[in-house]
């Protein structure tokens, strides 16, 4: 079985793929170069709660990189992201991406953070999900 970091990664990257939100998108850190325009889904940090239950707080992150010198593609991908992520049928569009993942609760503040990265221009957006790397039939 996967480890619960990579089906969360999984699934947001296969969920953002599914909704087009103009380039690539990549899961984890540690995967290949990722060349810009791009989205990268990756896990932070988890934490059990309460502990030996199962179930889990995810913190994930999710990265829009692109070109400085194509600023209207990034906006445009940013917007994507942003009216993906920040819908009422997340939980089950992650459920659905992924298999082995039961996700309850998404916590997404509406805020982002803009930063430049040489001649990269990057937002980040930062969520938790509460999951199990668990599928529960009804």
């Amino acid at each position: 079985m996967a480890s619960l970091r990579k089906l969360a990664e999984s699934a947001f990257a296969t969920y953002l793929a599914g909704e087009n939100v103009g380039c690539p998108v990549y899961e984890g850190i540690a995967s290949s170069d990722k060349e810009a325009p791009c989205v990268v889904c990756a896990v932070d940090s988890m934490q059990e709660e309460p502990i030996k239950s199962g179930n889990y707080s995810v913190n994930v992150t999710i990265q829009i990189a692109a070109s400085a010198e194509e600023s209207s593609a990034f906006d445009e991908i940013c917007e994507a992201v942003k009216t993906a992520i920040f819908n009422d049928e997340l939980e089950a569009s992650l459920q659905s991406a992924q298999s082995g993942l039961t996700v309850w609760g998404v916590a997404a503040p509406d805020q982002v953070q803009y930063t430049q990265d040489e001649d990269a221009w990057v937002a980040t957006h930062q969520l938790v999900i509460y999951c199990a790397a668990h599928t529960f039939d009804a």
